[in-house]
């Protein structure tokens, strides 16, 4: 393994445990602000989430001016659990900046290739090339370092990301886990600057302690439902927003559907304009995978 990948994990800035410990306890703080009636992050909401998020991590009110300056690529953003997720994921990130009265800077392009932890935030079907091969689509964010709060989306090989990319998280070889069971697991990638697509990851590696999380996550999974319903993590609808185990970020709304007529049909919630349900959108894609899954 490399020592520029072992290099960080040594370290207490690292150490992904109290970084998730630190993000949930920072989301559980600031998600009582759309409650308040406020849709933007601005003024007296604004204010109100530097304070938030300043209880949550446990620090001085000296600490007000660098999570002021931290969060001010948030400002005018609208109040979404994925943007009060981000927040927390940056701060609980960059906790120890935080805490010498360093705030952490935006950066908005890399000029240089370089190692971070990151998470699996989201593993949906994506399209079908022209090589008739299914595409899924990867959002990961980075948890720690220059780049904490980074969201990264990567278009990725259905076979690829079910064979040798879930073997290195963790996954027997002699097992195939639907894309979404690789939700909120950890990895290290190689981050690189790409012209069109942003910031992109051109290698990855899976430390020791990294695929241990991994491997207890499925376990837990594979446990029955902390809710007491009967139907499998990988098809719940509800997200990680409301349960740790979840694989998909946020909580599925449930309403008919006119194209399938399935009364009881699953849509996206950040896809407000959507008119179709989730499986409607996805039928080529998902026709492809069965297929993909039936063939290995």
């Amino acid at each position: 393994m490399s020592a520029k990948i072992l290099g960080f994990v040594r370290t207490a800035d690292f150490d992904l445990g109290r970084i998730d410990i630190r993000r949930r306890r920072i989301y559980e703080n600031i998600i009582s602000l759309p409650n308040t009636g406020v849709a933007v992050l601005e003024g007296s909401a604004f204010d109100e989430l530097v304070v938030l998020s300043r209880r949550a991590l446990r620090l001085t009110r000296r600490s007000d001016l660098p999570i002021r300056e931290t969060l001010m690529e948030f400002a005018d953003a609208s109040i979404t659990d994925r943007v009060l997720d981000r927040i927390a994921i940056k701060l609980a990130g960059g906790y120890s900046l935080l805490k010498r009265g360093r705030p952490i800077r935006h950066i908005q392009k890399l000029t240089k290739q370089l190692w971070a932890p990151l998470e699996i935030l989201e593993l949906r079907f994506g399209y079908v090339d022209r090589k008739n091969r299914l595409r899924l689509d990867m959002t990961a964010i980075v948890v720690a370092g220059e780049l904490v709060g980074r969201e990264i989306l990567q278009a990725l090989p259905s076979r690829f990301v079910t064979t040798t990319f879930a073997h290195a998280l963790g996954w027997p070889r002699f097992g195939r886990p639907r894309h979404n069971s690789l939700v909120r697991t950890w990895f290290c990638g190689l981050l690189m600057q790409h012209e069109r697509r942003g910031t992109q990851i051109a290698e990855f590696r899976c430390l020791p302690h990294q695929q241990k999380y991994n491997r207890k996550l499925k376990k837990q999974r594979e446990e029955p439902c902390l809710m007491g319903y009967r139907q499998q993590c990988a098809t719940c609808p509800i997200g990680y927003s409301r349960c740790v185990r979840g694989t998909h970020r946020y909580t599925w709304i449930v309403r008919a559907c006119p194209r399938c007529h399935v009364d009881r049909a699953m849509f996206d919630p950040e896809d407000v304009n959507a008119r179709y349900c989730i499986a409607c959108k996805v039928k080529k894609a998902r026709k492809l995978w069965l297929k993909e899954r039936q063939s290995m």
